[in-house]
């Protein structure tokens, strides 16, 4: 994970800490949110309040899940 953006390593950080405020932190108040599973989307948010709620709902749930970082990453180019 060393070898990703100190961004993108606080927010994993963030997430793996069930950490929310450390989480939104590290977006802009324009990102979009996709969760892909198996190939489809299940869930989308337009904005940082959006992926705020969905967040704080995952709190709640007391998901356990992880993130780990990927050397790799894909950034798209919205087209407006």
């Amino acid at each position: 994970m060393s070898e990703l953006p100190a961004p993108i390593r606080a927010y994993i950080e963030a997430y793996n800490a069930r950490d929310v405020d450390g989480m939104l932190a590290c977006l802009t108040e324009d990102v979009r949110f996709r969760n892909i599973t198996e190939g489809a989307l299940t869930v989308e948010t337009a904005n940082r309040t959006g992926f705020a709620e969905l967040a704080r709902a995952a709190v709640d749930d007391k998901r356990d899940s992880q993130q780990k970082g990927k050397a790799k990453i894909a950034v798209e180019e919205l087209k407006m």
